[in-house]
Order: C-alpha cells, then sequence, then structure tokens
C-alpha cells in the first residue's frame, strides 16, 4: 500500500510574504486502487482581512471564518498528523505554500531549489525539481 497526501491550500492573496492561509485541503489516498481513506478541509483564521477580490476567486467569506475557522497552528498541527501518515507527499505550489508558514510539515524549497518537506523532526525529504507546479515527496513507509 503506497499513501499519498495531496494538500493544497486557498489565501487572502498572492504574495507569500504578506498574505494568510484562509483554508487547508488534503486528502490521504491509497494509491492503488486509488482510494481516499482521509479528507481533511479546514478553514484557519488568517489574522488579515480578506480582500473581496479574493473571496470572490475562492468564495471564503469573513462569516465563514469567523463562524468556522480554527487557528492556523491548530489546523497545522492536523495536517502533521496526515502527513506522518503518509509515504507521499503532493503539493500543487508548494514554493508558495511554504511562504506562508514556518512551520514544521510544510512544503516548500531549499535554497538549492530542490523541492523539501519538513517533517515534524526538521529532517527534510528530497524531492521533485521546483520548475513543477506540483511536487511529490517522499519514499519511505511515512514521512515521520
Amino acid at each position: 500500500m503506497s499513501l499519498v497526501l495531496g494538500v493544497d491550500t486557498e489565501t487572502t492573496g498572492l504574495d507569500c510574504t504578506v498574505d494568510r492561509i484562509t483554508e487547508i485541503g488534503a486528502v490521504l489516498y491509497d494509491w492503488n486502487p486509488g482510494i481516499p481513506l482521509r479528507i481533511f478541509s479546514v478553514l484557519v483564521i488568517p489574522e488579515k482581512p480578506i480582500p473581496e477580490e479574493v473571496m470572490k476567486v475562492n468564495g471564503i467569506t469573513e462569516a465563514m471564518i469567523e463562524n468556522y475557522g480554527v487557528l492556523e497552528e491548530d489546523a497545522l498541527r492536523e495536517l502533521s498528523t496526515l502527513i506522518c501518515e503518509a509515504d507521499y507527499l503532493m503539493a500543487h505550489n508548494a514554493a508558495f505554500d511554504r511562504g506562508l508558514s514556518t512551520k514544521p510539515s510544510y512544503v516548500g524549497n531549499d535554497r538549492t531549489g530542490k523541492a523539501l518537506a519538513l517533517h515534524p523532526r526538521g529532517h527534510q525529504i528530497s524531492g521533485r525539481d521546483h520548475h513543477s507546479e506540483t511536487v511529490l515527496l517522499g519514499g519511505g513507509s511515512g514521512l515521520c
């Protein structure tokens, strides 16, 4: 069994140095036969206003965040548990997502331009070149 975790985020904008996460979505798949095992979706309190134009794109409103949002730290802790279950981590636009958080278990690029994941113990797992919009990382029995 190969477990693949697909992760994506929604944010308050397109600048990872100032914008914040508003939603994290992830699906843990058993690659063969392609069955989803766990689905994770959480609204995240971005601690900054969501611009009107962003709300039009992703449909996430201030009211939704107010009613259902959780702290980023709590959302990332939950995501970390899924990452630890996965053999592989797949993330769309990982470099952007990495810039949004310095928390462990986030995907991004190191200074050499290689895609990597920092799992909770702080180890790096090498992956594909960062020019790919989607990166696939891992290859062991669990990433933690």
